[in-house]
């Protein structure tokens, strides 16, 4: 800050930075500066790139800075998001609310009565066992210190799709749980959500998650590079599959960083394991909804057949994140299935 002062806000956490503060922060999670009077602020991108929509803001006539569709279109061409829209700032706090056990904001989010899944508990519908869900979560989150950490948020029309990582002591152990929290929407409401975690790194078990959503009669619109992706993993073609990264890109399996595959070689392990010739053939994925934006598509999918191998229908979720050019920078998976040998 050279002159002034201003509101910075990363995830949950907002801070007044008065002149001669310095924030670091990467593109990840969210972020947002705001302030209602006069001041300056030297701001560096690494990347770049985010500086063309500060130069296209700033050639806008009186008129044009009026106009809400061309807001949107500047807005939409650089992935800049309001986060102050509803009911995203009440999602954003979707575990701090659930630490604090404030079931009346989190009924809120709804419009009409509140449903939620989630791999450990299953359907939750109506306010009573809403609130007794919420009870729930926050002994279970508190007995194991948990803390959540908001990494990623995906917004369309009709669905958002949020990504955390809870640290919690476990059995003596501290571990690293990703989760997704898809939120079907109406308006600034919620209808539904569902949660997508492995089970693995609580219980050391995998649970067969029954299908949460129905495949559309009319295929899904995807980008081009998830389609690509698709038809590699499902041939199976390992080098496509590997082409379709960029050199620093990366998979992380549902049970957290210890299972982050970097690199082309990393990248390469993992997919051999995945549509290895043992197999016989690749993976299936069924898409039933699907989240995009301008940097990622989340997918909510039913996994029915792996390899040759018919296996029970199971639920998932996966974010593919692509760099303007194309190319996947990353593929983050939630789910719980394990390869036919692991099928009981």
């Amino acid at each position: 800050m050279l002159e002034g002062e201003v509101e910075f806000t990363v995830a949950e956490e907002t801070i007044t930075a008065a002149t001669g503060t310095v924030i670091l922060v990467s593109s990840k999670p969210p972020h947002a500066a705001r302030s209602t009077k006069p001041g300056k602020m030297l701001t560096i991108f690494d990347p770049c790139g985010l500086e063309g929509a500060m130069a296209a803001f700033r050639n806008l006539s009186p008129e044009q800075a009026n106009d809400p569709a061309i807001i949107q279109a500047i807005s939409e061409q650089y992935d800049i998001i309001d986060l102050s829209q509803p009911p995203i700032p009440t999602l954003i706090r979707f575990y701090s609310l659930l630490l604090a056990g404030d079931a009346d904001a989190l009924l809120s989010l709804y419009q009409g009565e509140p449903l939620i899944n989630t791999p450990l508990d299953g359907e939750i519908k109506g306010e009573a066992a809403w609130r007794n869900f919420v009870k729930g979560q926050q002994e279970w989150l508190s007995r194991r210190d948990a803390k959540a950490t908001f990494s990623d948020i995906i917004i369309s029309a009709q669905s958002i799709v949020l990504e955390f990582v809870l640290n919690l002591h476990h059995n003596g152990e501290q571990i690293e749980l990703p989760v997704a929290l898809a939120a079907d929407r109406q308006d600034d409401k919620i209808t539904a959500i569902r949660l997508y975690h492995s089970t693995w790194p609580l219980t050391g078990e995998h649970v067969l998650r029954s299908p949460l959503l129905q495949v559309p009669a009319v295929k899904l619109s995807e980008p081009a590079i998830v389609e690509a992706y698709m038809v590699a993993l499902e041939e199976p073609n390992l080098e496509l599959l590997l082409s379709l990264f960029n050199d620093a890109g990366y998979v992380r399996e549902p049970s957290g960083a210890k299972f982050r595959h970097s690199g082309p070689e990393g990248r390469r392990d993992f997919y051999n394991l995945v549509v290895g010739s043992g197999f016989g053939g690749g993976v299936v994925l069924h898409h039933c909804s699907a989240t995009t934006d301008y940097h990622a598509f989340a997918v909510e999918y039913i996994c029915d057949e792996w390899g040759k191998v018919a296996i029970a229908p199971q639920a998932g979720l996966a974010v593919y994140e692509y760099e303007p050019s194309g190319k996947l920078v990353a593929v983050r998976i939630y789910d719980d299935i394990t390869p036919p040998e692991a099928v009981k």
